[in-house]
């Protein structure tokens, strides 16, 4: 191994997984517009779409619209992790030194919240450590943003070479909601 990326380029390689939320969280915004004109036909009325001539229940139109604020709320919160300059500095620190990063495998919500930052609960870390490699695993097991990331002390595999989120052994499916270490 080289020496360590630094911060900076710890979340240069993060970037193209924070592009994919935020191009997730657009179209998510877009769907929540649409679906604010359904659920105010008065404004449909004056926009460029026709309207519905028997639109959908209210009940179901707002089980969604929560749903897409869930989901919008979720990207948002990865989109600032993603940008969060001290992950790039704990993931440089845990690079250069085997004894700190035995350290974070040992509980990594507590070795991140001891550093600033906050993970989100439906979150599974698994971190690696031994004399001649370091491994990260990070599984976001949430339904409305589910995603596997890889990375090495070289930073994150680009989004084509990280595994497939839906691809994830039933058996590990089930910790959802349950922090993991």
């Amino acid at each position: 191994m080289d020496s360590p990326q630094t911060p900076e380029a710890q979340l240069e390689s993060l970037a193209p997984h924070v592009a994919q939320h935020e191009s997730e969280l657009e179209q998510l915004k877009a769907q929540l517009d649409a679906l604010a004109r359904s659920l105010n036909p008065d404004r449909a009325v004056h926009s460029d779409e026709p309207v519905q001539k028997e639109p959908p229940d209210e009940a179901s139109l707002r089980a969604e619209q929560e749903r897409l604020e869930r989901s919008l709320s979720i990207h948002q919160r990865l989109i600032e992790l993603g940008r969060d300059h001290r992950v790039g500095v704990v993931l440089s620190e845990v690079a250069a030194d085997r004894e700190l990063a035995r350290s974070a495998a040992t509980d990594p919500f507590r070795f991140a919240a001891a550093r600033g930052i906050d993970l989100p609960e439906k979150m599974r870390l698994d971190l690696l450590v031994n004399e001649q490699s370091m491994f990260l695993q990070i599984t976001h097991f949430d339904e409305d943003a589910p995603f596997i990331l890889i990375w090495t002390p070289d930073g994150f595999q680009p989004p084509e070479e990280s595994p497939n989120p839906t691809a994830v052994p039933a058996h590990d499916q089930q910790t959802r909601g349950r922090r993991q270490a």
